[in-house]
């Protein structure tokens, strides 16, 4: 250090400053003080020690007025530090500053009076690294409830692909970036929940769910109503082999536990989307409820469309879509589908489909029309060749699919389902077909009304 960057960070070190600006020099100088007048080329500060000094703009490199949010170079923004964020939080930052910017700008973070030092935080890591904002500083800004990336749920097929919506993944290196600065700071400060939390979200990023499991377990330790640490163990669990129940009821507890944290209830709902094929759930209550407690949400009406859709509700996809659309209109699906279930609705609508015409085009097309052949029948009380087409139909959906009208969960008594989720094959088959039997309302006849109005349903 040479001899004047040694006197200025005397007079730094030493001076209890009484002033509201605060300047950092291109060699490294930090100056507290008051501006007391400036022009394009030129600023005057009066300092507490060496009264007034003239500064050229081309060697101020930041400069910090309190309570005004200067232009270029300037800290300033509304980002204000929580209680949680201690003097020891305080140290951590500045150190881990000097071990990412350099020592100068540690330097100038740790003049600044404590208003100030929010602003520079939420500036220079927005610039350097937004998720060590995302999942840290916002934290002690106050920002809570946030959550994993929505791409989270669309690596590795968690969620069927028509539900997906290409959310864009987090840049590699960025997250790599983060998780070397965070290890850092649990270094630094071993005991900090929040740091924890933060690293747990970003190892989830990188699908490392076994280790972000452990840290938020570790942190919850900590600080047992820390609700965001409960929702980041939930989703670890969530991508675990075979453990979907065990997160759904960990996003249960996390919801009660908060009811105001909209990222809880979504990814409630998303648990349950990611068990299709293994369970039969009501994709339309958890939506709708994340809908109804959080009007504006960003994508759960997406979700819902699109589970109306799959059961040719096109009413209600089109109105759960148009609503996507208007709270968020860059949504990145919504606009095709609402184009396409409008003009399914039309198609409909047309009272030129008479009878015949849908048994034309349900031979053309039968995925798309044996179900509108169907309907028209049981409109026409016609329940046996309403079977009939139900039949065909089932027979050319995929097994997963299909799995979903075969499925009895929601109608068999426990005993009936603990006997249907023990079989396979044909035996599964044979116990189905004994369930509709015993159901059905006439049983002298060929068709099952209960049954038909089921898949109808």
């Amino acid at each position: 250090m040479n001899l004047r960057r040694l006197f200025w960070t005397l007079i730094f070190l030493c001076a209890t400053p009484v002033f509201g600006a605060t300047v950092l020099l291109e060699d490294g100088t930090v100056l507290k003080g008051e501006i007391v007048s400036e022009t394009e080329t030129e600023i005057v500060i009066r300092t507490s020690w060496i009264g007034e000094l003239k500064l050229s703009r081309s060697s101020v490199v930041m400069l910090e007025r309190e309570g005004k949010k200067e232009g270029e170079g300037s800290t300033g923004g509304a980002a204000e530090l929580q209680d949680s964020f201690g003097e020891f939080e305080d140290q951590v930052a500045g150190l881990i500053l000097a071990e990412v910017a350099g020592a100068d700008t540690a330097a100038f973070y740790r003049a600044l009076g404590r208003k100030a030092k929010g602003p520079f935080l939420e500036r220079f890591w927005r610039a350097t690294n937004s998720m060590v904002l995302k999942y840290y500083y916002n934290h002690h800004f106050g920002d809570r409830y946030y959550t994993v990336s929505d791409a989270y749920f669309e690596r590795g097929n968690l969620i069927p692909r028509k539900y997906q919506v290409g959310a864009p993944i987090p840049h590699r290196e960025g997250v790599e970036a983060a998780k070397k600065i965070l290890d850092r700071m649990l270094i630094l400060h071993p005991d900090d929940p929040v740091a924890m939390s933060a690293l747990g979200y970003v190892k989830l990023e990188l699908d490392e769910v076994k280790e972000a499991e452990k840290l938020f377990l570790k942190a919850i330790k900590k600080e047992r109503r820390f609700v965001e640490a409960r929702n980041g163990r939930a989703l670890a669990v969530l991508k675990k082999p075979s453990e979907k129940s065990r997160a759904l009821k960990l996003f249960r507890e996390t919801c009660a536990m908060d009811d105001n944290y909209a990222a809880a209830h979504y990814n409630l709902a998303m648990c349950h989307l990611s068990m299709v094929g293994l369970d039969r759930v009501d994709l339309d209550h958890y939506f709708g409820r994340v809908v109804k407690r959080f009007p504006d949400h960003y994508d759960a009406y997406f979700k819902l469309g699109m589970f109306y859709e799959s059961l040719r509700y096109y009413d209600k996809a089109m109105a759960a879509y148009s609503r996507q659309a208007a709270v968020n209109a860059g949504h990145p699906i919504t606009p095709s589908r609402l184009a396409h279930v409008a003009m399914m609705l039309k198609a409909r609508g047309k009272k030129t489909y008479s009878l015949v015409d849908l048994e034309k085009m349900a031979l053309k097309s039968p995925k798309d029309y044996l179900p509108l052949l169907a309907e028209a029948l049981v409109d026409r009380e016609d329940f046996a060749r309403a079977q009939d087409a139900y039949a065909r139909y089932l027979a050319v959906l995929g097994p997963t699919e299909r799995e979903f009208y075969e499925d009895l969960s929601l109608l068999s008594t426990p005993k009936e389902s603990a006997r249907m989720r023990s079989a396979y094959g044909r035996g599964l088959t044979r116990l189905r077909e004994q369930f509709w039997l015993l159901s059905d309302p006439t049983p002298t006849t060929r068709v099952n009304e209960r049954r038909v109005e089921h898949y109808r349903r």
